[in-house]
């Protein structure tokens, strides 16, 4: 720094320090003590938004104790929506702060984020600087609560509390359940307006709350809303269909019975996938495990429920049977409205580590890329949300990453003809000269981007036709 800029910027310290001294607001905080209880506190409370730029001024300052620090973000948590315009400044500060306080900036900026002014946006450098912090494998659950913080912040920003209704109403039909919790947040906000949501609020209601997977807690979605009488409960299933599904599932351990047994718990949808979802764990015939995990896969959105077993399977089940369930995982993850936090995969010294939990040894360097082409696989389909509006599938629609782009391209293909505005975009794809990360994928992607444009726009029109001459020349249907 010149020393004219640090003149100027010692000028500019000593303004806001004289500002400071004159203004109210900034005299009573500091006037607090680190403890709730204190006139202070509840003053600043009461002043509401009044507050909020003395409260986020000087939050980076060195001299500023934790525990001081901690009460100003606790005020801004009990002012609420009014201190929305603190998240601008809070995203600013959060990469200054050390470690044992990041958490509580975390849980102050999801509080804040739906309320903050409409052109202030996530900042992703507070992701950087998360990845930057260094634990041991013994910190293990720390990390996780960290991420999970993160997580929930960031999903915090995908809706605005000015959104239309018809919004956050599709959010809370969707499957990312910290988006589902704030689309139930705002809907209640509505009033009247929102009662209009109920047939909705009733579905998520006999759901119960999603589970944290990685913990024993549920996200407890439900609290505080206004849901209304859930649903009757389903029937139980009969013991007649329950022994039939145990006896299809035993088929597929016998090699001659393995394809029909397959077809046939297809065939009856999402009532075997708890069954099915069950064996994946179990230290049993590999074949029939790899058959479990076809027909979860085959399955799709409608597997969506098994993904808490499979999850569970990837600590109990042999580690040769890790890149299947990570496979199948990457395909269904997306589809289920449990959390399953993003995976951490690590090889060192020839043992397995997900999540920085050891799961058993690697077999040879073939098993070991096989687990870390997963891994990333399944990285690249949990950014993919499949309830969410057709242009947000325009980023994830992206050759570079082609799993991702694959499985965007399966969510828009159920879609039909509501995905028709990205029409364009699919022939792009299907066109690219651009090499995604893994060449193998590239022809697999483009195909699939040819059929899914057969299955989205009409059957004469100028998209379907030109992907129907492309397959042909491949000589494809």
């Amino acid at each position: 720094m010149g020393p004219l800029r640090g003149s100027l910027f010692v000028t500019l310290l000593a303004a806001s320090a004289t500002a400071q001294q004159h203004d109210p607001t900034a005299v009573i905080v500091r006037e607090l003590t680190g403890f709730d209880d204190t006139d202070a506190h509840r003053r600043l409370v009461a002043l509401g938004k009044d507050a909020v730029r003395s409260l986020t001024d000087d939050l980076g300052a060195d001299q500023l104790e934790p525990h001081r620090l901690r009460e100003r973000l606790r005020i801004l948590r009990e002012i609420g929506p009014p201190a929305g315009t603190a998240v601008a400044a809070l995203q600013e500060q959060i990469v200054y702060f050390p470690r044992d306080v990041l958490a509580e900036f975390l849980v102050t900026i999801a509080a804040l984020a739906p309320y903050r002014p409409a052109d202030v946006t996530y900042r992703f450098e507070i992701q950087t600087k998360i990845g930057e912090i260094r634990f041991e494998h013994d910190e293990a659950r720390q990390r996780d609560a960290v991420n999970l913080l993160l997580h929930r912040m960031r999903e915090r920003f995908s809706l605005h509390h000015s959104a239309p209704l018809t919004d956050l109403v599709r959010a809370a039909d969707g499957y990312r359940p910290f988006r589902v919790e704030l689309a139930i947040e705002l809907i209640a906000k509505r009033g009247f307006e929102g009662s209009a949501a109920a047939p909705v609020l009733r579905k998520i209601a006999a759901r119960g709350d999603p589970k944290i997977l990685l913990t024993d807690k549920d996200a407890r979605i439900l609290r505080g809303a206004m849901l209304g009488e859930a649903p009757p409960a389903s029937p139980p299933l009969p013991e007649r269909a329950r022994a039939r599904i145990e006896q299809l599932i035993g088929e597929l351990a016998d090699p001659t019975l393995r394809d029909n047994a397959s077809d046939n718990l297809v065939a009856l949808g999402a009532l075997v996938v708890p069954f099915v979802a069950a064996i994946v764990g179990d230290e049993g015939h590999a074949a029939q495990r790899e058959a479990a995990l076809d027909v979860l896969r085959r399955l799709g959105p409608d597997a969506g429920e098994g993904v808490p077993e499979l999850f569970a399977a990837l600590f109990r089940a042999p580690t040769t049977a890790t890149p299947s369930i990570l496979r199948a995982l990457a395909e269904l993850a997306p589809w289920s409205r449990h959390h399953v936090p993003f995976p951490r995969f690590d090889s060192t010294d020839g043992v397995l580590r997900l999540y920085d939990r050891p799961i058993g040894p690697l077999e040879d360097e073939s098993h070991t890329a096989r687990c870390s082409a997963r891994h990333k696989q399944l990285i690249e389909t949990l950014a993919v949300d499949p309830a969410a509006e057709s242009k947000e599938f325009e980023t994830w629609l992206d050759a570079t990453l082609p799993h991702r782009a694959m499985f965007a391209i399966a969510v828009l293909e159920r879609r039909g003809a509501e995905a028709r505005p990205l029409l364009q975009q699919l022939a792009e794809l299907r066109l690219t000269s651009k090499r995604p990360n893994e060449e193998d994928a590239v022809e697999e992607l483009r195909r699939a981007a040819a059929r899914a444009t057969l299955k989205i726009d009409a059957p004469d029109g100028r998209f379907s036709k030109q992907a129907r001459a492309w397959l042909a020349a491949r000589g494809a249907q």
